[in-house]
């Protein structure tokens, strides 16, 4: 019996890694199951100490991924990137023109569905003639002088201001940092799956078609970036918060069409990280229907043409 039991060993203790690894790794208790399987693996040989390493940190990122954040992490994160960004673009020193655009920001957050954040939402003028505007998760909206210089009326503005607080209030930031964290849990058990594997040929023929289905799988789940249909979705939402505030949905269109004019595919800006104008003028082509149609460009003109006409 005991010859049997050593016989087995190395095949059972890779199926015990395996099970931890791929049903229990995002849990606390999945840690603790992986670390006694690999250490009892390492003890009888089956696998080198420094793949029972690679499994154990895979098992750790994996549980950073599956965590979240909290609201405090979301705003650091947040700050981190808008501080990341301002020293490479330096801030467009205006204070009438960042007090102007801030305003316009706090009419759609008044009319939005998440009203407060830990440090408010703030906007800043970048000082490059790049079209381009950001938003982070702490609340912190970027727009650069070059797109300022392109809008044509305060409602326009409204426009840029609301795509950018969607992506904050969808929390489309966010889920792109925890693809990437996913992503990099991902290729953290793929190094692990191999290093296990080259220990133990034998033992791990029999459960190459699971680790397959469970790599492919995997490869679907990491994304990364923005995919098109969030850019969609913040355009969408865009509506509602401008419309709510009471501008006219329809700049949104001018918007569009203006982008369409002045960037190009694979540019720096809108060019690089968005969807093509084109393709996002036909996702709202039956939005604007929904929203009330309102003209009140002119009781803003004056104060629009005063702050922007400083650039």
């Amino acid at each position: 019996m005991k010859k049997l039991i050593k016989l087995c060993a190395p095949a059972c203790t890779a199926v015990l890694i395996f099970i931890t690894m791929t049903l229990s790794s995002c849990t606390t208790m999945g840690g603790l199951l992986t670390n006694l399987a690999t250490e009892i693996a390492v003890t009888e040989g089956v696998i080198s100490r420094d793949t029972a390493t690679r499994v154990q940190s895979a098992v750790e990122k994996s549980e950073t991924a599956s965590q979240g954040f909290t609201v405090e992490q979301e705003y650091s994160i947040g700050r981190g990137v808008a501080s990341s960004i301002l020293t490479s673009y330096p801030l467009y020193q205006k204070e009438e023109l960042t007090l102007y655009v801030n305003l316009v920001l706090q009419s759609l957050v008044a009319n939005s569905e998440t009203l407060e954040m830990i440090n408010g939402y703030h906007a800043a003028v970048l000082d490059t003639n790049e079209i381009n505007a950001f938003a982070t998760s702490g609340g912190h909206i970027l727009i650069t002088k070059g797109l300022l210089k392109c809008a044509q009326s305060e409602d326009e503005l409204a426009c840029i201001l609301a795509h950018e607080l969607a992506h904050i209030q969808l929390q489309h930031n966010i889920n792109a940092i925890t693809a990437e964290r996913k992503k990099d849990a991902g290729k953290a058990w793929g190094e692990a799956l191999v290093s296990v594997a080259a220990d133990n040929v034998d033992a791990m023929k029999e459960l190459q078609k699971d680790f397959e289905t469970v790599i492919n799988t995997g490869a679907v789940l990491f994304e990364s970036g923005y995919p098109q249909s969030q850019e969609f979705a913040a355009d969408k939402k865009a509506l509602e918060y401008a419309a709510a505030a009471g501008y006219n949905v329809k700049a949104m269109e001018s918007v569009l069409d203006m982008l369409d004019k002045n960037t190009k595919p694979g540019q720096t800006g809108f060019g690089k990280n968005h969807p093509t104008p084109t393709s996002r003028l036909k996702s709202l082509k039956d939005q604007y229907n929904l929203y009330p149609s309102f003209n009140t460009e002119k009781v803003r003109t004056d104060r629009f043409n005063q702050a922007i006409k400083s650039l």
